[in-house]
């Protein structure tokens, strides 16, 4: 069975920062109740959920009973509700930064060794000391698995030397047409190296893609239990291999049910419950490089959400009656990998502590070491 991978987002220091094995984002009795059903293709409907308020009521409720003052309140649901979103928009405070990497607090590495993503194994962690860097060019958002190194060390240490540390999300960007910039720079963990491959975020991108956060929050809470009162994120560790490269990954996992994964898209309600084509297309990337095999599509209004789930093979059935070719993007992604190898093996004794820049344009990469 493949292990999940639970990072806390809140940056506060309660509590453990990697919790393992422990299912969080977990649908909701409603919607498990309804699985089958959707698993025929029927379409259920659900009243959207108001959370942010209600836990805001229950939180003054157990506050008021604590003695708990009226600023107090005020400052406690200020911190709950910026927890609600924060994997999304952490992204805002990482890119002032211009550093690698950051020494993160003390916390207990629960897990080891890993053979494949299916199989881990416990052992004591090792200790690892992440050096900091400086470069003009770099944005922060960093990968996950290069952003928790310590608390990873356990993982690192099973990675094969000169291998890519990456997450789902460049690698879905490197699969697609649009032209972009990526970075590659070269670390050291313990006694071998290792290359992080990176898109920076956009921020205007990411800022107009989640301009209705509020009401995406509301679908997500009507579709898993407890996301405002979970300051924990999921993720699910993968590798890929191409000829001698391997790259290692991980891959934000929505919804969880009796160890399933899930997808969750949320689409304003037009009446047409089926995805357009090109939104297919990118899910069906997604769950390709996740290995998730069902995802549901929530149609929202201002009062209810719709849900249909469609099957891998349906959305690229989508995808192909519009003349699509869902082998494309993998097959891009291999041929850009592969380039990427080829950087690295023609590079590598010049590229610790420098950044390369990637360019992608017209379906070509040109690389730029920067010093």
């Amino acid at each position: 069975m493949s292990r999940f991978l639970n990072v806390k987002n809140d940056n506060s220091a309660d509590g453990e920062k990697i919790i393992w094995d422990e299912e969080i984002n977990i649908l909701q009795p409603e919607v498990v109740a309804n699985l089958d059903k959707l698993r025929n293709g029927k379409e259920i409907v659900l009243p959207l959920k108001s959370v942010a308020v209600e836990d805001k009521k229950e939180n003054q409720s157990e506050e008021s009973e604590g003695g708990t003052n009226g600023k107090e309140e005020s400052d406690e649901d200020a911190k709950e509700e910026g927890s609600l979103m924060n994997r999304i928009f952490s992204f805002f405070a990482q890119c002032l930064s211009k550093v690698f990497g950051r020494e993160n607090g003390s916390t207990k590495a629960a897990v080891a060794n890993v053979k494949d993503p299916n199989e881990v194994i416990y052992q004591n962690p090792m200790e690892f000391k992440p050096k900091v860097y400086e470069f003009e060019n770099y944005s922060s958002d960093m990968p996950l698995l290069e952003e928790h190194q310590k608390e990873l060390s356990p993982i690192w240490s099973t990675f094969k030397p000169k291998s890519i540390i990456t997450g789902r999300r460049t690698m879905r960007r490197l699969s697609e047409k649009e032209n972009g910039v990526y970075t590659l720079k070269k670390i050291k963990f313990g006694e071998n190296d290792f290359y992080i491959l990176h898109q920076p975020y956009s921020i205007e991108a990411e800022k107009n893609y989640h301009s209705d956060h509020k009401k995406l929050e509301q679908v997500y809470a009507t579709l898993t239990q407890s996301t405002s009162k979970t300051p924990y994120t999921g993720y699910f560790l993968q590798s890929a291999e191409r000829r001698n490269l391997t790259v290692y990954y991980t891959s934000e996992i929505d919804a969880h049910w009796n160890s399933q994964k899930f997808e969750i898209k949320a689409l304003k309600d037009t009446g047409n419950h089926i995805p357009y084509y090109h939104d297919a297309y990118r899910t069906a990337i997604q769950c390709f490089y996740s290995d998730i095999k069902e995802c549901i599509y929530a149609f929202y209004n201002d009062t209810h959400v719709t849900l249909k789930l469609f099957t891998y093979a349906q959305l690229v059935q989508i995808v192909t009656k519009h003349g699509w070719n869902i082998n494309k993007p993998f097959n891009m992604f291999h041929t850009r990998a592969d380039k990427i190898a080829k950087f690295i093996k023609e590079n590598d004794h010049k590229m610790l502590n420098k950044i390369a820049k990637i360019t992608t344009k017209n379906n070509e990469m040109v690389f730029e070491i920067q010093d």
